[in-house]
């Protein structure tokens, strides 16, 4: 399963989940920047040299904390998704695409693990029982007679061996996703960036009105 599929996946299954996160996150903001206008109106009354400072202090702690807030909403936001990734993957058996992903971890995995084989070497499979009748057609149709170990506890995918466990490829779904962590983390946090409304300037502006 690739790393866009997982991404796409994501954005699907946890939509309602992330609006719900980030209306929250957004009222939150809304009620903080009423307070900074309210501090600002009220601080905007001094004339003084002191009360000019206090007024950029109070600007400074306000853009601080609306910062902490955004920040805390976008990792609310990532964990939330990929929360979500793990429910969908850990459900896709059932799902009718499961078996094209589990010849394509299958191939994956053959592919990854041939070039550290011996001559006539024969590679052994791990997988879980539950995908015992589905691995047995996979393997019928690409023509392959291999030893296979029905013993994994897995969402999904299969690891492959060498035939003295020398070299090991983890391809389950688990794994996968594992190793996609910093990646999806990264893209998210970019989507999440792209998608949040940005506090205008004005909202922290400090004038010397009175």
């Amino acid at each position: 399963m690739s790393l866009q599929a997982i991404l796409a996946a994501i954005r699907t299954s946890g939509e309602a989940q992330v609006k719900e996160i980030e209306a929250a996150a957004q009222e939150e903001l809304a009620q903080h920047l009423a307070e900074v206008q309210r501090l600002r109106q009220e601080s905007n009354k001094a004339t003084s040299a002191p009360g000019a400072a206090e007024r950029t202090r109070i600007m400074g702690r306000a853009r601080l904390k609306a910062q902490r807030i955004l920040s805390d909403a976008r990792e609310d936001l990532i964990d939330d998704a990929i929360d979500q990734a793990r429910k969908l993957l850990a459900s896709i058996r059932n799902d009718p695409i499961y078996p094209a992903i589990l010849r394509q971890l299958t191939e994956e995995a053959l592919a990854n693990l041939e070039g550290s084989l011996q001559e006539a070497e024969k590679p052994k499979l791990e997988a879980d029982p539950r995908d015992q009748q589905l691995l047995e057609s996979i393997l019928s149709n690409m023509e392959l007679d291999l030893p296979v170990s029905y013993e994994l506890d897995c969402w999904g995918g299969i690891i492959a061996k060498s035939d003295d466990s020398r070299v090991i490829v983890n391809n389950t779904l688990e794994s996968r996703l594992t190793r996609a962590m910093p990646y999806l983390r990264r893209c998210l946090g970019a989507l999440i960036e792209e998608d949040q409304p940005k506090p205008s300037a004005d909202q922290f502006k400090v004038t010397s009105e009175v």
